[in-house]
């Protein structure tokens, strides 16, 4: 090997240097001190082959002394390279132990990426699926056709639809992380509602309208099993569906309403025409003038004008004139009545609307003259007419029931006043604004609940006894249909109690 060459060839040139040393040293020693004589000769030269012999010995000694360091190092270099090889035996093993565990290692972690790669690839293909279910369920509730307001139990907006926004006027941020009645003052439930219904555990239903105008249904969801506890709000406009409800029934009504007027027109017509003619008649046989007459008196020994004198002082032309009168109206009565019968399959007619306020006053003077309690003649009318109002395009005799029916409830909020000093008043006003045909008939009566005020108009609502023939409970929601849907207006109330009520007619002139 390498190394033991080049610790052979040191150990002899140590053992050279030795020699020489020694020789040298001997040789300068023996001249000082005379000891080195054995090695001149007899004539003072140096012994050189005496030297060398000496040299010799002494190189063999060093040399064999060399030899032996040389055996032990080699042996040593035997032990250490059995040694090294052991140790590199052992490296060997371990390499190869090494080497299998990080084969072992790389190929745990081989399927250990694996699994994590398959895990990784499955929570993506699930953050995927989340994600298009999320936004597949905000797709649904963004196009909802109802209001969807999602609130948590502290009052705070967690959800809020197009709808909602498309209602209320206000965006989803700023609805979102704030109060549910700062974001939507108008809205009709309370904080009481949420409360109950996240402490009962159960849906809460609220029918929200006003009259003619909106139908709201809401319904409050409690959300169960959820991290953070609410409730869910849907609100749904049914308007068009109650209005398309109403107008089916009112046109039932109205169909059966003018099946039976056109009966008791017929029915009244006949007996009617026979009362005008034989009052025509007899105010033909009385008239002084009359030729026939004249002559009838002669023959039973009779003067006209005595005949005359007499009916004047009972009174009898007179009442007759009012009998043929009364007769008169009662037949318009009738024609009104055939009118409201038949009139639907016609197109409007421009009327004056004064002359049908003041016909319609002059029939409630008849028609409610028998009533019980005020008659209707002893009622002040009030009247506010607008200057120079052009006719209205309109359905007359159906404007005259509505009027009618006005004054009938006026009539019996009246009767109703128990005060004393009271002077009963109906107030009528007619204007034009902005287009409008305006009309309020208003009266100083009993007044109207507020209770009753929500529910006037709809059919076969009434205060009074039905089963005693006061009211029908028709009145209004026949003159609601009529301003409504054949007038294309509308009609309201306002009322206080103990203070009086005012009917208000609004209709767009075309």
């Amino acid at each position: 090997m390498p190394i033991q060459r080049r610790k052979v060839h040191s150990i002899i040139n140590i053992a050279c240097r030795h020699l020489f040393v020694a020789c040298f040293l001997g040789h300068s020693h023996a001249v000082k001190a005379g000891l080195l004589d054995v090695f001149r000769l007899e004539d003072g030269h140096t012994n050189w082959q005496y030297v060398a012999n000496s040299g010799g010995g002494t190189l063999i000694i060093l040399l064999s002394l060399a030899a032996i360091g040389l055996l032990r190092s080699r042996q040593r270099a035997l032990e250490s390279s059995r040694a090294l090889a052991k140790i590199r035996d052992e490296l060997e093993v371990r390499v190869q132990e090494r080497t299998a565990n990080l084969e072992t290692s790389n190929q745990l972690l081989q399927e250990s990426n694996q699994l994590l790669e398959q895990e990784i690839a499955q929570h993506k293909t699930t953050g995927n699926l989340l994600l298009s279910t999320e936004a597949y369920v905000n797709n649904i509730i963004q196009s909802m056709p109802l209001v969807l307001i999602g609130v948590d139990k502290e009052g705070l907006v967690t959800q809020w639809n197009n709808r909602a926004v498309a209602v209320t006027g206000v965006n989803a941020a700023n609805a979102i992380g704030n109060n549910l009645w700062q974001a939507y003052p108008a809205i009709t439930i309370t904080p009481g509602h949420i409360v109950r219904a996240l402490e009962d555990d159960e849906t809460i239903t609220i029918k929200h309208s006003q009259r003619g105008q909106y139908y709201f249904d809401i319904t409050i969801y409690p959300l169960r099993d959820q991290i953070e506890t609410g409730v869910v709000i849907l609100i749904d406009d049914v308007t068009e569906r109650v209005l398309a409800e109403n107008l089916l029934i009112q046109r039932d009504k109205m169909s059966s309403m003018g099946e039976l007027a056109a009966g008791m027109a017929h029915d009244i017509n006949s007996p009617l025409s026979a009362i005008l003619q034989t009052v025509q008649t007899v105010q033909r046989s009385l008239a002084p003038d009359f030729e026939p007459n004249q002559k009838t008196a002669q023959e039973v020994g009779a003067s006209l004008e005595d005949i005359g004198r007499y009916l004047a002082a009972k009174d009898i032309i007179t009442r007759l004139d009012d009998a043929r009168e009364a007769g008169k109206r009662a037949a318009a009565i009738v024609n009104n009545l055939l009118n409201f019968a038949s009139n639907r399959g016609r197109e409007k007619q421009p009327a004056n609307i004064i002359e049908i306020i003041e016909n319609t006053l002059e029939l409630a003077g008849i028609v409610f003259a028998f009533e019980s309690g005020l008659r209707f003649q002893d009622i002040h009318i009030e009247r506010a007419y607008a200057q120079e109002l052009a006719d209205f395009p309109c359905y007359e005799a159906e404007l005259q029931q509505v009027f009618l029916n006005l004054f009938r409830n006026a009539n019996h909020a009246l009767q109703a006043v128990d005060k004393e000093g009271h002077l009963p008043t109906i107030k009528i006003r007619v204007y034009e604004q902005f287009e409008m045909l305006k009309i309020e008939v208003e009266d100083n009566g009993i007044g109207i609940s507020e209770e009753v005020q929500q529910h006037i108009f709809e059919p076969f609502f009434t205060t009074k006894e039905f089963a005693a023939g006061e009211g029908s409970g028709l009145g209004l929601s026949v003159s609601y249909f009529i301003i409504t849907e054949h007038h294309q207006g509308n009609i309201a109330v306002t009322s206080r109690l103990n203070e009086g009520t005012t009917f208000h007619l609004q209709m767009l002139r075309e």
